[in-house]
């Protein structure tokens, strides 16, 4: 059920919008229609949202700066969360109206997210999962590929990673428990990685979604720890948490300098990825699923799917060994270059038509930016329920921005079990 929100700071004079203090509800008492921009929403006279045609910003003359939010939850439910609200602000009068409001709504949108599965009546939903970051640690292989892919295009830059000391590479020992001697002592990956840098592409996981920023990344850890120790004024490598919070500028700075197109490091990170080249059982143990995933799955009566971008039968190989079993038919290749939405949008048809008409369909990702992307798409929605898996790839300001997005709901490994079972 879908329960559209025009987020806006004004008040709205017009007849048929019932403002409820910084959020405001559509409704039409009579059951007529609301244009949309170009399009018409058709309204129940019930006050439930039938159908909605447009995510364009509303015209006709309303507001100018109007956003249109969609939720999946009664209309009941959330109007009464929003009178409460009016009834707090009305006691106190000095608090602000609009950010208040929109906190205690955004508050009863996440809520109600939550408790979303208890709105099926008993029914096992069916999960859809990302493979990578989801349910495998795949940032070795990730590590593996990204450097060999910048030595062969930068071999001068790249091959001075040997002369870095770990207390000059922007690295924690906490990432290593405490001890500098693991740097230098363990070399998990391969003889020309050193840990420094593995954890350090660890760290850097949650903006390196694309194989190009992996190559770009490698390369940027390794130069700027050179020319800090090479540097008279005292300079510093980068930590990641600035790399991370300014990884789009670092990023376009880095395309421009390098002269390569993303395309062409794509290419060099794909033809460079160890489940190419690697032994299946060494490739497994430096890349394991995460721990409980594949318990929770077994123990499941549920119908489990899997969206990947490594080869199908790959994929299957890596959940077979770990004792997950999902027929190769439920694995899905997800094609360079296409966006998550679309191809869910093809996926959600394919499983409908797999699965009873009444079985709800939930998403898991690590990627924030992916399920921002896939709640702000109307074709999904109503359609397929957004969760968080934070135990992926993603940095606090990641986790944090995902916990207020209204139709997602965050879960960890234990919430998952629970989810699942």
């Amino acid at each position: 059920m879908l329960l559209a929100i025009i987020v806006n700071k004004t008040y709205l004079h017009t007849g048929h919008w019932c403002h409820l203090g910084f959020s405001t509800i559509v409704t039409n008492e009579v059951g007529g229609p609301v244009i949309v921009g170009e399009r018409c929403v058709s309204l129940e006279s019930q006050g439930k949202l039938r159908m909605i045609c447009s995510r364009r910003w509303l015209s006709a003359g309303v507001l100018s700066s109007t956003l249109v939010v969609l939720l999946s939850c009664s209309v009941e439910a959330f109007v009464q969360e929003s009178l409460r609200s009016l009834r707090y602000h009305a006691a106190h009068p000095r608090a602000s109206l609009g950010v208040r409001a929109s906190l205690r709504c955004g508050t009863a949108a996440r809520g109600l997210a939550r408790n979303r599965l208890h709105m099926y009546a008993g029914i096992q939903p069916a999960f859809l999962l990302d493979f990578d970051g989801t349910l495998c640690d795949s940032v070795a292989d990730t590590t593996q590929a990204a450097f060999t892919a910048a030595t062969m295009l930068w071999p001068d830059d790249m091959n001075a990673v040997e002369m870095i000391d770990p207390r000059d590479a922007g690295v924690r020992k906490s990432w290593v428990g405490g001890d500098w001697s693991e740097y230098s002592d363990d070399r998990r990956l391969s003889s020309e990685i050193p840990r420094w840098l593995e954890e350090k592409m660890r760290q850097l996981r949650p903006v390196v979604s694309r194989g190009s920023d992996a190559v770009l990344a490698a390369r940027l850890i390794v130069t700027d720890a050179t020319n800090a120790k090479s540097s008279t004024l005292g300079e510093r490598p980068l930590a990641v948490g600035e790399i991370v919070e300014n990884w789009d500028v670092l990023r376009e700075s880095m395309l421009f300098r390098v002269k390569f197109q993303p395309a062409e490091l794509e290419e060099s990170f794909s033809d460079q990825r160890p489940d190419r080249h690697m032994l299946f059982d060494d490739w497994a143990k430096q890349n394991p699923i995460f721990p409980g995933i594949a318990a929770a799955i077994a123990g499941s009566n549920a119908h489990f799917y899997v969206i990947t971008r490594r080869d199908v039968g790959f994929t299957l190989k890596v959940l077979e060994s770990s004792g997950i079993s999902v027929p190769v038919d439920n694995i899905f290749f997800a094609e360079q270059g296409r966006t998550k939405s679309d191809i869910l949008v093809e996926l959600v048809s394919k499983i409908s038509a797999a699965e009873d008409d009444e079985t709800p369909l939930v998403y898991i990702d690590d990627n924030a930016n992916v399920v921002r992307d896939l709640v702000g798409d109307l074709r999904l929605a109503d359609k397929v329920r957004v969760y968080f898996a934070e135990w992926g790839y993603s940095s606090p300001s990641q986790k944090a921005m995902a916990a207020r997005f209204p139709r997602v709901t965050t879960v960890n490994l234990e919430q998952f079990r629970s989810l699942v079972t």
